[in-house]
């Protein structure tokens, strides 16, 4: 249990590093959201993997405590209307041609790329880079001196929307003791509230952020673990919409 909330508790480090001002450096800074979305990517093709050897056979993972179903084969149509209307959005975007770099321009202004395939990624001048099969968040970069990183703009919310929860959905899927309720709560609100200003573009998803954040604002403020469960639950199904989202485009 000790293990699993350190790893939460990296992870969340470094969404928060994605947003905050960073000690100067001399050389461009990178953030990744755990390996960036190639997280999303390699849980897309990985989840079953994991269920190999952690499934009871009904489609649930089982931790140490309460788990929460991994259902990597869950079709589009068995989510809800709310959320199929979202993937409607979260699976037929374009990212902004505005602002794009070539490799060779990402070079010039922030070194060699250190991807394994960098042609499969699209570049930004504001530091981003993101996935082109699924156009999820990979990481952002910042300049020295201030490394102060820039907020994405467009559609990039969207991708940074994908990356982040996944991110934060697989951190979750052993809930907490009771003891640890209110502090993760406050920091996966924390989290949520970054995304939030950005996504108001988007009605359902910016919605469904709110309420989901509203969870854990209350679980965080003493709300209890029925009401976490309930934050839980919205960020587990999201994170299941979004892989399922994904494997559409792989295959």
């Amino acid at each position: 249990m000790i293990r699993k909330w350190v790893w939460l508790l990296a992870l969340i480090g470094l969404l928060a590093a994605c947003s905050e001002k960073e000690a100067p450096v001399e050389e461009p800074q990178e953030v990744e959201a755990e390996e960036s979305a190639d997280v999303v990517e390699d849980h897309v093709e990985s989840v079953d993997e994991h269920a190999e050897g952690e499934e009871d056979g009904h489609g649930h993972a089982h931790a140490h405590g309460e788990s929460f179903v991994v259902d990597s084969t869950k079709p589009l149509e068995d989510f809800s209307e709310r959320y199929q209307e979202i993937a409607r959005t979260l699976g037929d975007y374009e990212l902004p041609e505005e602002g794009r770099l070539t490799l060779e321009e990402w070079g010039e202004k922030y070194g060699e790329s250190r991807l394994v395939n960098p042609e499969d990624y699209i570049y930004y001048e504001n530091g981003y880079t993101f996935a082109k099969a699924t156009k999820d968040l990979n990481s952002i970069t910042s300049l020295p001196p201030d490394h102060i990183q820039a907020d994405p703009y467009g559609t990039q919310a969207l991708g940074s929307f994908k990356t982040n929860i996944v991110t934060l959905a697989f951190g979750l899927q052993e809930e907490p003791e009771e003891d640890q309720v209110q502090e993760m709560s406050r920091m996966v609100a924390d989290e949520l509230g970054k995304l939030e200003p950005f996504l108001q573009e988007y009605e359902m998803i910016a919605e469904w952020t709110r309420e989901t954040r509203g969870y854990f604002v209350e679980a965080a403020d003493g709300g209890g673990h029925d009401v976490f469960h309930q934050g839980n639950e919205n960020l587990q199904e999201m994170k299941g919409l979004i892989l399922t989202i994904n494997r559409e485009h792989w295959e």
